[in-house]
């Protein structure tokens, strides 16, 4: 009975004496088993050297569909394969949690808003209780002046100086519908004046000091999750002793790489209604949406403690709150530092 063709393709390599051409092994098949470098060789015609390169451009990884989908949608499932040896088909753990979290810092960097950029019905709500055009005029100088101070800012990227453009308009026409109020006679009945003048001190106030805050502290927060990964494990250690450190390792890699994903989808998709705000048939389903991102962080650890220890629904549903307490200490104490950072700054 004639043998399978796997047993003729290594000895004809043999005795035709082919070769890796990169560290010269004998060749088994297509690919170099010892350095993995193919065998074709790229140069031997201009369509092979451009249809080389365009593959080498355009490729898609198959190992990132198998990671990026189940990560998402599969709770505990990379991380049972991984333990079960199913490790080929799968980004490293540690890789995919540190491009996850290097995208989610320049992400939220681009996708959040600049210190001055603010709602349009925000903006109206600073000029609300000015009630003479020196006070409109006064708002309106000291919100330009902001903004425009962000424009001249070279370490301002693009996408945000176009906002910032966005915004600038809308503060010229709050302030010119609020003039037009004011000389219309149609201002309506307030409080008292040093009443008025506080509200509007203190909108003022917020303006200028709460968003940058915010923004410093957002942009901040992928690291303090990075920080909290190690902690994570020790958590999960002290619940589950029979199992390895290392293990607890690889699950707190793995539900803080799915972190970062979640987040990176909310705010992504946070920022597109942000950015077509002006067509409500879009924006609103959009929000919806990336509140629903955001909510499936809670479902998807639970279901994940509960596969990859493989819980009952009793037991987990038992552990789940004290392992959430137990990280919500460390958690808060690490935003109330970065956060604190950020007012400092």
């Amino acid at each position: 009975m004639p043998e399978p063709d796997e047993t003729h393709e290594p000895r004809r390599a043999e005795t035709s004496e082919e070769r890796c051409a990169n560290c010269a092994t004998p060749l088994l098949g297509r690919w170099c088993y010892r350095c993995g470098q193919e065998s074709h060789d790229p140069l031997r015609g201009f369509r092979s050297l451009l249809a080389d390169s365009l593959e080498n451009i355009f490729h898609f990884d198959a190992r990132i569909r198998d990671t990026l989908f189940p990560l998402l949608f599969r709770p505990g499932a990379l991380t049972i394969e991984y333990l079960r040896g199913h490790r080929v088909r799968q980004v490293a753990p540690f890789r995919l949690m540190f491009f996850l979290a290097l995208a989610a810092f320049l992400i939220f960097r681009l996708a959040l808003p600049p210190p001055h950029v603010t709602s349009g019905k925000t903006i109206s709500a600073l000029f609300a209780h000015d009630r003479t055009v020196a006070a409109v005029a006064q708002t309106r100088r000291a919100l330009l002046t902001k903004i425009r101070r962000s424009l001249r800012n070279p370490s301002t990227p693009p996408f945000l100086q176009n906002l910032l453009r966005v915004e600038e308009g809308n503060v010229v026409r709050a302030a010119r519908a609020r003039d037009r109020m004011l000389h219309g006679g149609a201002v309506p009945a307030r409080p008292g004046p040093e009443r008025a003048i506080g509200q509007s001190t203190q909108l003022r106030a917020i303006a200028q000091s709460v968003p940058p805050t915010l923004e410093r502290f957002l942009r901040r927060f992928p690291l303090v999750l990075v920080l909290l990964m190690p902690i994570f494990a020790l958590i999960l250690k002290a619940f589950f002793r029979r199992r390895l450190y290392a293990e607890h390792l690889l699950v707190a890699l793995h539900s803080h790489a799915f972190l970062f994903l979640d987040l990176l989808l909310a705010v992504g998709v946070a920022a597109l209604a942000r950015a077509v705000g002006s067509l409500a048939w879009l924006a609103w389903p959009l929000r919806t949406l990336s509140n629903v991102i955001l909510a499936w962080i809670p479902i998807y650890l639970f279901l994940m403690q509960k596969r990859v220890y493989a819980l009952g629904w009793r037991r987990t549903l038992l552990t789940f709150p004290l392992i959430a307490i137990a990280y919500a200490i460390p958690l808060g104490a690490l935003t109330i530092l970065t956060f604190t950072l950020s007012v400092w700054h």
